[in-house]
């Protein structure tokens, strides 16, 4: 129990740190919004957004080259630190939850499916982060299906994270049903 306490506070904490360490004045405006990660468009200071799509992702990597590397050099290195603790803190807090439920024999499963949407919340942040570091690094690679992919990545991480909050919620639920 102690490791789930530990792990909530780190995701607290760089859920506060995140934002401080990758402001607008170090990694530019667009960055610190982390649009790539969070948004559906990319947004500017001085003109409106636009939708994230090949043309206007490589025109803004090519004109905001040194934003562009602030992302995977300042942000991407804290989003691992941050998807590493929460999904570590999703699985871990399900599985003692379960293991302390006295479930009916009927319902009674393997310990280890409770790891599964954590671990596919931690592989499509993953492979989202590398996704964006190479985009990022290699203008030439901004092609319709990378971009559309990176969006897959990204619904695929928010929906399991968000049912892995959920499945929490569930298990707390059921101990108290199932003491």
């Amino acid at each position: 129990m102690r490791a789930v306490i530990m792990l909530a506070t780190v995701v607290i904490f760089l859920s506060f740190a995140i934002p401080l360490l990758a402001n607008s004045k170090r990694v530019g405006f667009a960055v610190s919004e982390r649009f790539l990660e969070r948004l559906n468009a990319i947004p500017y200071v001085t003109s409106s957004e636009k939708p994230i799509d090949q043309t206007n992702l490589r025109e803004w990597v090519l004109l905001n080259s040194e934003s562009a590397k602030a992302y995977a050099r300042y942000v991407i290195p804290m989003d691992l630190a941050f998807l590493i603790a929460l999904g570590t803190f999703v699985g871990l807090a399900s599985w003692t939850l379960a293991a302390q439920i006295a479930w009916p024999a009927s319902l009674n499963v393997p310990l280890w499916i409770w790891w599964l949407l954590p671990t596919l919340y931690m592989a499509a942040d993953l492979s989202e982060d590398i996704l964006i570091a190479t985009l990022l690094s290699l203008p030439s690679t901004i092609q319709e299906a990378s971009v559309g992919l990176l969006k897959a990545f990204k619904n695929i991480k928010m929906v399991s994270v968000s049912l892995g909050l959920v499945q929490i919620i569930v298990l707390v639920c059921l101990g108290w049903i199932w003491k």
